[in-house]
């Protein structure tokens, strides 16, 4: 019974507390499922935030394949240029190793800045519009329409057909939009283009991979801007951001002009008078320097440097491509505001007096500073604005033009023979070439320009100039009178050609049908076009001597024989030679000098093709003893009279002269004097006058200074004709004979070309 009681009281006991406890939980149970409550709600926020974010990412995730794909196409462009920019690297490093002076051709493409994008294939090459396709022409692929069809009228054919350009993608479709300009306004610069991949293939695998200027460069061949009707990309140049090599060298070149720190030249102050549009433009390159690097005392001459480097710079960026309206327009984008390291690099050769044959006697007002002694200081100063040119842009015609000046430069500085001239040559070659200065477009009507008739001019003296070193080396012709279609320069003055257009308009219609002026004046035009004319012929006949197994007709020879007579027949008289102007007394000796060059030209064409008549055993007398004679007495005229003809110019040049067109003439008078001549016997022609004139050659190449280029081949040419003289002064009539004998003479004068190679009979062992 007390059991039960207990039981009873334990299980009251029990019930009590569980009633008392279970408000608690109860009040515990709402606390939690309020904080449930909140705590789904933040999940709720944190879902939706999650939401968001994927959102986020998604449209992230989304311009991340954009980027992507920017990047990829960006990365195609880049490993394009970084594999052009490895083998320019190669290059320069190669030249970098024998000398600063190789750097005469190989020039570095430093890294450019950024570029503008352009319509690539995938194969890195674009599409030519149809017109120019199917005429098979180079396509600058302008929008709407390229330049060569807007130059002919056409824009409206100019359809870029939808199976040429199916692969190209849409986003490089759009064109990038225009910059502020810079300070100095100037006309816009394309984009800068890869190099074409040229090819022996043919023309249309060669127009498809021209990269296109943007819509707004207005180019036919010679790429003409009109800045007023498309706007284009245009880049300023960032000193700062440039290569340290491209810095370090604007520092230098800039430093080397007058009135600055390490000065190479002075500007002659004084009235001036324009001779020419490379003096006029000199006059007005130096006056803006002068201003721009002084304009500012309070600034340190650190910073007025690299600030004018920075205008010419940016300036060198943009297109240098015709055709110019007028000569004021053309000037003036390379002078004062616009000048450009072309420009800089033509101050240079204006000071050494390289020009044209005529131009080049001209008084310079621009001359060598004290410390400067050499004209291997101009060369080097050339070489660097090359440099800094080709950095900011790839086309250029002021660029052909400083790359004839350096050519001549360089054969004045290091000679005719060796490897910087050849390469320095070779350069021009090329960039004429490249430009298409040898064959411009003659579908339209030609009007006549400062700018146009200098780029005839520039072809005709590149033509020319080729065809001397051929002579001298005996290596083939870079440039082939197959391929070469550029028209004569008209014979107008320069002066003409920088005045208005109602002066240059008359001297135009004053020509005759031929296109030779009709005052009887002598200019730089007149020799220039009198040049071409008879390097025409002799390119034919290197080419005929150059060709493997290749013997000409006679009938072949006679007409190009009679072709160098009417070519010459054709010139005006104030360049043709008359032997009677030797005698006379001349107050202006230019005239006479211009003569007897063109005429030495004409002499040795003429010994060209009597030697060629002679190779090829054609039984008919020739003239070529004569016509040694005439040769070699009148290069020694120049040299006799040296008082008269005591300009500098012109006594630079005596060495190369007497190279062209003496020694080879003294290789058959020595084989006339000892009696082995293969040519036919001329008896007026006595032996005394022979000794005389070998006489008269020994003197000459004595006098050439051992410091100049040239002197080498002249003391072997020396060597020559003097046991030649012994040989024939110390051995009795009853002993001579027609054998020669064999001396040992160590170097010889081999002239390589076999036709001015005239002391071959000395090498026994060949024959």
């Amino acid at each position: 019974m007390h059991f039960q009681s207990t039981l009873v009281a334990g299980i009251i006991a029990t019930l009590s507390a569980t009633a008392i406890a279970a408000p608690v939980v109860a009040r515990s149970d709402a606390d939690a499922a309020t904080r449930y409550v909140v705590d789904k709600r933040s999940d709720a926020d944190a879902a939706t935030r999650y939401v968001v974010d994927k959102r986020s990412d998604a449209d992230a995730a989304t311009r991340y394949v954009v980027d992507k794909r920017s990047d990829a196409d960006a990365a195609t462009r880049y490993v394009v240029d970084k594999r052009s920019d490895a083998d320019a690297a190669t290059r320069y490093l190669n030249s970098k190793a024998i000398g600063i002076s190789s750097d005469l051709v190989i020039m570095p493409n430093y890294p450019n800045g950024p570029r503008v994008a352009q319509q690539l294939r995938p194969n890195g090459s674009q599409a030519a519009c149809d017109p120019c396709r199917t005429r098979k022409v180079a396509c600058d692929h302008a929008r709407p329409a390229c330049s060569r069809c807007r130059a002919k009228n056409r824009g409206s054919e100019c359809v870029y057909s939808a199976n040429a350009a199916r692969k190209v993608k849409a986003s490089d479709n759009l064109l990038p939009s225009p910059v502020d300009a810079p300070s100095v306004a100037l006309p816009p610069r394309p984009p800068k283009r890869p190099r074409p991949n040229i090819r022996l293939g043919y023309t249309s695998a060669l127009e498809e991979s021209q990269p296109s200027f943007s819509a707004a460069a207005h180019s036919n061949l010679y790429g003409h801007i009109s800045p007023s009707e498309q706007p284009q990309q245009d880049r300023q140049v960032i000193f700062s951001e440039l290569p340290r090599p491209v810095r370090e060298t604007c520092m230098a070149v800039i430093r080397a002009l007058p009135n600055q720190r390490d000065a190479q030249m002075v500007y002659l102050e004084g009235e001036f008078q324009a001779k020419g549009w490379l003096h006029l433009a000199a006059h007005r390159i130096v006056r803006w320097l002068q201003t721009v690097l002084a304009e500012s005392p309070s600034r340190s001459e650190q910073e007025t440097v690299e600030r004018v480097a920075e205008i010419i710079s940016s300036n060198t960026s943009r297109s240098m491509r015709g055709p110019f309206a007028d000569w004021e327009s053309w000037l003036n984008s390379f002078v004062g505001p616009n000048t450009r390291w072309e420009s800089i690099g033509l101050l240079w050769t204006h000071m050494e007096r390289i020009s044209d044959i005529l131009d080049a006697l001209i008084p310079r007002k621009l001359v060598r500073s004290e410390t400067n002694t050499s004209s291997q200081t101009a060369a080097f100063h050339v070489d660097s604005c090359i440099r800094l040119a080709r950095h900011f842009i790839d086309e250029s015609d002021l660029l052909a033009e400083l790359y004839r000046r350096r050519s001549v430069l360089v054969s004045f500085a290091e000679g005719e023979l060796g490897l910087k001239m050849w390469e320095a040559h070779g350069a021009n070659v090329n960039y004429m070439i490249f430009l298409g200065l040898h064959a411009p477009d003659t579908s339209t009507p030609y009007i006549p320009s400062a700018w146009s008739e200098n780029n005839r001019r520039l072809a005709a003296a590149t033509f020319v100039f080729d065809k001397i070193e051929v002579m001298l080396t005996g290596r083939p012709p870079l440039i082939s009178h197959r391929f070469y279609t550029a028209p004569l320069p008209l014979d107008l003055r320069d002066e003409d050609l920088i005045a208005g257009s109602t002066t240059l308009n008359n001297a135009i219609a004053s020509l005759d049908e031929r296109g030779w002026n009709t005052d009887g004046g002598l200019y730089p035009s007149t020799v220039a076009r009198a040049r071409c004319m008879m390097a025409l012929i002799r390119d034919e006949v290197i080419e005929v001597t150059m060709s493997n197994g290749r013997n000409p007709s006679l009938e072949y020879l006679m007409d190009l024989k009679d072709r160098e007579y009417t070519v010459v027949a054709e010139f005006p008289s104030s360049l043709r030679y008359d032997p009677r102007d030797l005698e006379i007394t001349h107050t202006e000796i230019h005239p006479l000098y211009m003569k007897i060059l063109t005429h030495l030209e004409h002499l040795q064409n003429l010994f060209f093709i009597d030697r060629l008549l002679i190779r090829c055993g054609y039984a008919i007398r020739d003239n070529l003893l004569e016509n040694s004679l005439a040769l070699a007495g009148l290069a020694l005229h120049l040299w006799i009279h040296k008082d008269q003809f005591a300009d500098a110019v012109v006594q630079r040049s005596f060495d190369w002269i007497m190279l062209s067109y003496g020694a080879p003439a003294a290789g058959i008078l020595c084989q006339e004097a000892l009696g082995t001549g293969e040519h036919s016997k001329e008896p007026n022609i006595s032996r005394a006058t022979i000794i005389q004139q070998l006489s008269l050659l020994v003197g000459f190449f004595d006098w050439v200074r051992p410091s100049a280029p040239n002197a080498k081949f002249c003391g072997n040419c020396k060597a020559i004709i003097q046991q030649v003289l012994d040989q024939c002064l110390n051995t009795s009539a009853e002993t001579s004979g027609p054998t020669f004998p064999v001396w040992d003479l160590g170097d010889q004068p081999d002239f390589n070309f076999e036709l001015m190679d005239t002391f071959d009979w000395l090498r026994p062992a060949e024959q």
